[in-house]
């Protein structure tokens, strides 16, 4: 049952069904969501639907969704089409009721909620509210239901003369004019709002209420009027920001994802006929500065923004939603909302940036173009269909990284990181993380990188050159000592680094091969140096990239090897040098915390896809990739049987910074995916993913007695110490990959 997804709305998904809630209520439930295609609903259908993916119900929830056109709904829910789960209900939710079958639970979203349509429709905005408020409550109580949603707006609580001593809870109440045409829209909900306490009172229907304030993210429509949608466009359409304002009217904004835990809080925790704020009372900006945010957000277009004498901004919105509310009923409860501004938009814009959907509403679908794709100039190279360029997965994968590590990075803030192996696969991504992660939130850190050719950088990613948070030092991580960093560096040299990553291996089977004296002298030299390093800089915590390579040969029996199984390589075999020389780098960390006090934690690194994976290596995936790419056929030079896993470059990283900063001290951590798959498997995996055309070849065939080999990573110490999991599944990683190195 898994869907294709935009990876930010899968990655929403997530996190949203990972909130601490009584999900369990909903086994087996028919959920009835009117207004389903809006661009509310449509993420809790999502989330409703995705619940039954991830196999979280015990028994599959059924969704019935309302909707006025269905070939409208068809587009917002094409990845679900032929799904037994959804079932499209196609009418007026003002119109009586076609639905003769109850609902455990009822969510009414159907309304309409731009002030761009209040004017041209007030009776059409008003209706939904009331007179499909009385529908939805009469079959709720003519069928019986065990929850009730109404999602209400921050708009009811009309105008205040002065700004309220404190956050406004939901007992207080500003004054409305009920014949002020733009009142259709608060009217309603405050006329809606009163009749779920009506029914609730006299018939017992268990009833709640959540009031909106200012949502966005993937899926909002970019033409509707408001001016944070003005803005999104503006960026998604590389154009300047023209502010038809001063800019300095308040505006509170919560992120969707935020929004649907907070409303599905409420109903499955809220109490009966209550009213909650579901808002982000942290997200509160003024337009003009969420204009110049937006715009440094994605300096590479260039954008400004431009203030023309704007007038004062208006006064005629019914409510003046820069007002702080109150959070306490909510909160009370257990949500409250955690992205940022920054982050929530960022993640928005790239949403669009990839889907290529404006103005129209966007899917959470990722869209595949009507004609194949080349690779490279003059071939013709397999079927990858997937929109988007090199550049917009990498800043997909940037927003991902920064959106789930974004509460780790305060331990960073005002501080220096010392990185060997910053130009390698490890190295970039670190890099590439740090980057953004340091310009989006300010933290006012740096990184010195040291490398044996910072040139070869330079020429991939000159940005980091230009970037002053970023220095580079040339040497050998064999011999490169303080002094000599701190003398390339000069006055710019800072007086400590407080942590310092060693990444600097040449993971080349063909240098394990051919120089193994070599290989053995730069793992351990080469940590002896930066382990000396770090004591002499006066680091905190030290990060030691090892590798799985250290377990050994994987015994048949085990099919996922653990950090406390203690076998090990042949020491009497010259091919074992890598795998030998990642021990003794993990003793040497080991002693330097004995006799030293080094905090020092290690991951035992697997096998990884990803944006930067060279494809003209040893790596099989990268093999593979590259051979459909080149239109087969994809050649497996052994048997095809031995087991292999691979982890998605974005959730490397994040691992590694969250190990960094939050893993015990003198701990291994295995990082790397568990959904383990043969050669052969994964050869074919590409196949499906790129160009189901192309031949996949094995050279030698499979003894019949023989015992496949495994490599293949149990990451339960990661999950259950620090909460790490793999977001990305396997085909949408081959597919990102590709897409990148096109």
């Amino acid at each position: 049952m898994k869907t294709l997804r935009h990876s930010i709305v899968e990655e929403d998904l997530n996190r949203i069904v990972a909130a601490d809630l009584p999900w369990s209520d909903l086994d087996g439930a028919t959920i009835l969501v009117t207004g389903a295609s809006g661009f509310i609903p449509a993420y809790m259908v999502e989330t409703l639907l995705y619940l039954n993916e991830r196999k979280i119900m015990a028994k599959p929830i059924r969704v019935l969704a309302l909707v006025r056109n269905r070939q409208e709904a068809g587009k917002r829910f094409a990845a679900y089409e032929g799904r037994t789960d959804l079932q499209f209900v196609v009418q007026d939710v003002s119109e009586p009721l076609q639905i003769k079958e109850p609902a455990h639970y009822l969510i009414h979203a159907a309304s309409q909620a731009s002030p761009k349509h209040y004017a041209p429709d007030p009776a059409g905005t008003f209706k939904p509210n009331v007179i499909g408020m009385y529908h939805l409550l009469e079959h709720a109580r003519t069928l019986g239901t065990r929850g009730f949603l109404f999602l209400s707006s921050g708009e009811v609580y009309g105008k205040f003369e002065s700004t309220p001593a404190e956050p406004i809870s939901e007992a207080q109440y500003g004054s409305s004019d009920p014949l002020e045409l733009r009142s259709c829209y608060a009217e309603g909900k405050r006329a809606g709002e009163t009749m779920c306490k009506a029914w609730a009172h006299q018939y017992g229907i268990p009833t709640r209420v959540a009031r909106l304030g200012h949502t966005y993210g993937p899926g909002m429509r970019l033409d509707d009027g408001r001016v944070y949608a003005d803005l999104v466009a503006n960026i998604v359409r590389n154009q300047d920001i023209v502010l038809k304002s001063d800019g300095t009217a308040l505006r509170l904004f919560c992120y969707l994802a935020d929004a649907v835990v907070g409303l599905f809080t409420v109903l499955l925790k809220g109490e009966n006929a209550t009213a909650y704020n579901v808002m982000n009372d942290e997200g509160e900006i003024r337009i003009g500065d969420l204009a110049d945010l937006l715009c440094r957000l994605f300096p590479e277009k260039g954008l400004k923004v431009v203030r023309p004498g704007a007038e004062t901004t208006s006064k005629h919105a019914v409510w003046n939603s820069g007002f702080p509310v109150s959070m306490q009923k909510v909160r009370a409860l257990g949500w409250s909302p955690s992205t940022s501004v920054e982050s929530g938009f960022q993640r928005t814009i790239l949403f669009y940036e990839a889907q290529k959907a404006f103005p129209a509403q966007a899917s959470s679908v990722v869209k595949r173009s009507k004609r194949s794709r080349d690779f490279s100039a003059g071939t013709s190279l397999g079927k990858v269909q997937i929109d988007g360029s090199s550049s917009s997965v990498l800043q997909e994968d940037l927003a991902r990284i920064l959106a789930q590590t974004e509460g780790l990075w305060e331990d960073l803030r005002g501080q220096s990181i010392f990185v060997t192996g910053g130009t390698g696969f490890f190295g970039r991504w670190l890099l590439e993380s740090f980057a953004r992660a340091n310009n989006a939130l300010q933290l006012g850190a740096h990184m010195v990188v040291l490398s044996r050719n910072p040139e070869k950088l330079e020429a991939a990613a000159p940005d980091f050159y230009a970037d002053p948070a970023i220095r580079f030092v040339r040497g050998d991580v064999r011999t490169f000592t303080t002094e000599k960093v701190r003398s390339q560096l000069g006055s710019a040299a800072p007086a400590k680094f407080r942590f310092v990553i060693h990444a600097a291996t040449e993971a080349s089977a063909k240098l394990n091969a051919e120089n193994p004296l070599l290989m053995v002298d730069t793992i351990v030299a080469g940590t002896r140096s930066a382990l000396d390093f770090a004591v002499a800089s006066g680091a905190r915590r030290f990060l030691l990239t090892s590798s799985g390579a250290i377990y050994g040969a994987q015994p048949s029996e085990m099919t996922h090897v653990a950090e406390d199984y203690v076998g090990g390589p042949d020491s009497t075999n010259a091919n074992s040098a890598y795998a030998e020389g990642k021990r003794l780098a993990e003793l040497l960390c080991a002693c330097y915390q004995k006799q030293h006090g080094l905090a020092s934690v290690i991951t035992r690194c697997f096998a990884f896809v990803g944006p930067f994976l060279p494809l003209d290596t040893h790596f099989a995936i990268g093999n593979f990739i590259r051979d459909t790419r080149a239109g087969g056929p994809v050649r497996i030079g052994g048997d095809g049987t031995p087991y292999r896993s691979y982890l998605y470059a974005a959730d490397l990283v994040v691992w590694l910074w969250t190990i960094l900063l939050k893993g015990r001290p003198a701990r291994a951590y295995n990082v790397g995916s568990a959904q383990d798959l043969t050669i052969a498997e994964l050869a074919h995996a590409v196949r499906a993913a790129l160009d189901p055309a192309v031949e996949v070849m094995i050279a030698k065939k499979a003894e019949p007695a023989a015992v496949p080999s495994r490599y293949v990573p149990d990451v339960t110490r990661a999950a259950s110490e620090l909460g790490l999991r793999e977001t990305v599944g396997l085909t949408e990683a081959i597919q990102r990959t590709a897409r990148h190195q096109s």
